[in-house]
């Protein structure tokens, strides 16, 4: 990982990318309609971002009983931001275990439930979140629509329920007789011990009501600045919306985008953001421009700022003993 051409090479590659993906070339299409101001906020709210999510990657180490400096977090919490996006099928986020093995001497199968629980509930989340918006968007009245969003934002600890019966299934068919010829490689039961390693860690972090209850507020808190973001954005165009509208665009933009498996959503993000702010009665030439001051004033200062977070992870490798590294299973 500490190889020249790991630390530069891919952050060189994925910001082209970036840049390809922003096209920041076509900046000067949107001048003209531009109210400033607005999409200068938007801009300056980036800087709030690593807050909320460098606090949740800390509530989770500490969980597994990793605890580490802030200031050493926030680069990883920036480039699992950043991985999640920019990589394909978020595979970026396979590195974050090594980090955090190198790092903060977290076993690997540790560090991969730590992922893995960080992303799923970050999904569920939002939406969860996407889906009380819609409850305060579509259904009638002032009080019916506000009581279904905070009924449905009060199930954040559902997967505790869900996780340990879709855990079991999963490992079942992977241990069904037809695929005993595979199952029975040395290689394969090694990674078969380790996925079931991780599975009992993140079965624990699943089950912890109160780490439920401070990954969701510090989730919460970083949909509500993507939502704030966004209505920045709205602003800058004149485009009135209401911030849960907002949100409910955003969202489910971000949600088809990372089903996709795509990086960036390529198309899929886009269109679905396009597509429903024509619903919400905004020009399609105004959607196409707010998509394109979204990118350039969210995607691309996130992904660089990504990219610094891997820069700073890679420069701050540090190998620890192999029996640390190899912490037996509680």
């Amino acid at each position: 990982m500490s190889r020249w051409y790991v630390r530069y090479g891919i952050p060189a590659v994925l910001l082209a990318v970036l840049f390809w993906r922003t096209e920041i070339w076509r900046a000067d299409e949107i001048l003209d309609d531009l109210r400033w101001w607005p999409a200068v906020v938007a801009v300056l709210l980036n800087v709030l971002y690593p807050l909320p999510l460098t606090a949740r990657l800390a509530l989770i180490l500490r969980r597994l009983d990793h605890p580490a400096k802030l200031s050493a977090l926030v680069p990883l919490a920036l480039f699992a931001n950043m991985a999640s996006s920019l990589t394909p099928a978020a595979s970026g986020e396979a590195l974050r275990p090594i980090f955090y093995r190198d790092q903060f001497g977290v076993p690997i199968y540790r560090g991969a439930a730590a992922v893995f629980y960080e992303r799923i509930y970050s999904f569920y989340l939002m939406a969860l979140s996407a889906l009380a918006a819609l409850a305060v968007v579509f259904l009638p009245g002032p009080v019916l629509g506000p009581t279904v969003g905070i009924l449905l934002l009060c199930l954040f600890h559902v997967p505790a329920r869900l996780y340990p019966p879709s855990a079991r299934l999963v490992l079942r068919i992977a241990e069904a007789p037809v695929l005993r010829p595979i199952s029975r490689r040395p290689a394969v039961q090694a990674f078969m011990e380790e996925l079931n390693k991780s599975d009992r860690v993140v079965a624990e972090l699943f089950a912890d009501f109160r780490l439920s209850l401070q990954v969701t507020a510090t989730t919460y808190a970083v949909f509500l600045l993507m939502a704030v973001q966004f209505w920045f954005v709205l602003e800058a165009f004149d485009e009135g919306l209401a911030l849960h509208e907002a949100w409910v665009l955003l969202s489910t933009s971000f949600l088809v985008g990372v089903a996709s498996a795509i990086p960036l959503g390529l198309g899929t993000t886009d269109g679905t953001l396009i597509f429903f702010l024509t619903r919400f009665d905004v020009a399609a030439t105004a959607s196409t421009a707010i998509t394109l001051l979204l990118r350039l004033t969210a995607t691309l200062p996130s992904g660089i700022m990504g990219l610094w977070g891997f820069w700073r992870a890679t420069r701050a490798r540090q190998p620890v003993p192999a029996e640390q590294a190899l912490e037996p299973s509680s």
